[in-house]
């Protein structure tokens, strides 16, 4: 199930970027900068074969920060993620994690690159 939140006035490809970041986090079941950060520079050939394979199984997939695994606090287990976007990335990533952890779930990754929550 996918439920979307646009603020009026969006550019339209705003929404498509956040779904493709969750797209990436639940794909993968790590956060969307885990992925850049495992895979850029040293291994971005193997990441644009990864987003290839995305597209051609026409599964939304973005390797930028703002896409949030969100997994149950209890039992651990991947639940879903949040994808945000239309700020700078890591402003998109920390409205995921502020998002996910009020709705109670445990986040990867667990903190912001701004700080506080």
């Amino acid at each position: 199930t996918l439920v979307s939140k646009t603020m009026i006035g969006a550019p339209p490809l705003i929404p498509t970027i956040a779904e493709a970041k969750a797209g990436a986090a639940i794909g993968t079941h790590s956060s969307s900068r885990a992925l850049k950060d495992k895979y850029v520079p040293e291994r971005t050939p193997q990441l644009m074969a990864m987003t290839t394979l995305s597209a051609t199984t026409h599964r939304p997939f973005a390797a930028v920060p703002g896409g949030v695994l969100c997994r149950d606090a209890a039992s651990g287990l991947v639940v879903g993620a949040v994808g945000v976007s239309g700020a700078s990335a890591d402003e998109d990533e920390h409205c995921a994690l502020v998002g996910a952890q009020a709705c109670g779930f445990a986040t990867e990754p667990a903190t912001s690159a701004l700080g506080d929550l």
